[in-house]
């Protein structure tokens, strides 16, 4: 998750009062793993990141530097828990096919973006412009 923010990650906990121990229980991490997390060393992909969130009671951007109004479509994945294999087979489309969507290598069809607005719980808008930050967020070689 390119928007993660260690920082969130230590507030949020704190503010909860959970110990690093307690939240690893909840969430099935070790201490170490959550403590790599809230340094920064290692970065949570959206199914940690979720899990993460569910267990401090937050919308998984209260995680991250995004918003939705800056969210990319892993951000906005990360919020559902969904994994691109469960986009995937939710929009009925090959999980490669969903990839290069969520990377902005490809423009979904057009019958997609209503589908994938309900599955991630946003606007059709909010989608549209997350698929736009994420075509222009990658790296080009």
């Amino acid at each position: 998750m390119p928007s993660f923010d260690p920082t969130a990650l230590v507030r949020v906990r704190r503010a909860k009062r959970y110990t690093q121990d307690a939240l690893g229980a909840v969430v099935g991490l070790s201490r170490p793993a959550l403590i790599a997390y809230e340094k920064g060393q290692r970065t949570p992909g959206p199914t940690i990141l979720y899990r993460l969130a569910n267990a401090l009671d937050v919308d998984v951007l209260k995680l991250t530097s995004a918003t939705l109004r800056t969210a990319t479509m892993t951000d906005l994945r990360a919020r559902t828990g969904l994994t691109k294999t469960g986009v995937a087979q939710a929009l009925g489309v090959p999980r490669h096919t969903y990839d290069r969507i969520e990377r902005g290598v490809r423009q979904p069809e057009p019958e997609l973006l209503p589908q994938l607005a309900v599955l991630l719980d946003v606007s059709e808008r909010t989608v549209a412009g997350a698929l736009r930050r994420s075509a222009t967020s990658r790296v080009v070689d």
